[in-house]
């Protein structure tokens, strides 16, 4: 829906992804993160792991955390970059109950 960059905000497709599919729900099918279809391509790449041996690193909760850990993934939230780069994540993960299993300034 929105991108960090280093002046503020980008509108990114999904902001008017979402605005069609108000007026048209039908019309309008999601492919990205956190939507299952993105996890369920991975995971058949990799037929004879266990997804929860699968770890997804990322930079946002919303759509990195949220979308692995629903799939039962482990995950890593990466703090120096993106969404939360000079922040302290903690507050935001506390605020939203979204908890990576791991964090990491950068991989």
């Amino acid at each position: 829906m929105a991108a960090p960059r280093d002046d503020g905000f980008s509108v990114e497709p999904g902001h008017f992804g979402h605005q069609i599919a108000d007026h048209y729900p039908n019309c309008v099918h999601f492919f990205g993160k956190p939507f299952p279809e993105v996890y369920d391509l991975i995971e058949a790449t990799l037929p004879s792991h266990d997804p929860s041996r699968i770890a997804m690193c990322g930079d946002t909760l919303h759509t990195d955390i949220l979308g692995a850990a629903s799939r039962g993934w482990k995950t890593v939230l990466v703090t120096q970059d993106g969404l939360f780069a000079g922040h302290d994540t903690r507050p935001f993960s506390q605020q939203s109950c979204l908890f990576a299993d791991w964090r990491l300034d950068r991989i």
